[in-house]
């Protein structure tokens, strides 16, 4: 009897990390778990214009504000500073197209994603573009 119940012990250790692994790799379960962003993401697909160059690289993350916002222009160059060696994975750009009070973050291929007012252009938006360029590096 002492037998089996080391031995059932020894077979639960053994195989409760990969039982536990799948079950949290299961698609199902992901949409359990909360995910915390900061922006609001946009529903509709908008898109940002972007230049057919083939010396420009396509891989980076677009911070889009109005141009006349002179303080969220000032807050995302600091944001880009903030990423330290990821800073060059991220392009800042300004246009007079989008409203005044907004900010976004763009996908990499020019698709509006997140969308901030003016009091979160700062730490939430960093947070978020943090997560983003980790969660999405090749």
């Amino acid at each position: 009897m002492k037998n089996n119940k080391v031995l059932l012990l020894i077979l639960a250790t053994t195989f409760s990390p990969f039982l536990i692994a799948g079950l949290l790799s299961h698609e199902n379960f992901s949409h359990l778990l909360n995910q915390k962003q900061y922006g609001t993401f946009l529903t509709e697909s908008v898109f940002i214009q972007q230049d057919t160059d083939e010396n420009i690289k396509h891989d980076i993350w677009h911070l889009v504000t109005h141009s006349d916002n002179s303080d969220a222009l000032n807050k995302l160059k600091n944001i880009k500073i903030a990423l330290g060696k990821r800073q060059d994975q991220v392009d800042i750009i300004s246009s007079t197209h989008i409203p005044k009070d907004k900010t976004y973050i763009t996908l990499p291929n020019g698709k509006l994603l997140l969308a901030y007012d003016q009091k979160d252009v700062g730490k939430p938006l960093y947070k978020d573009l943090k997560h983003l360029i980790r969660s999405n590096q090749k």
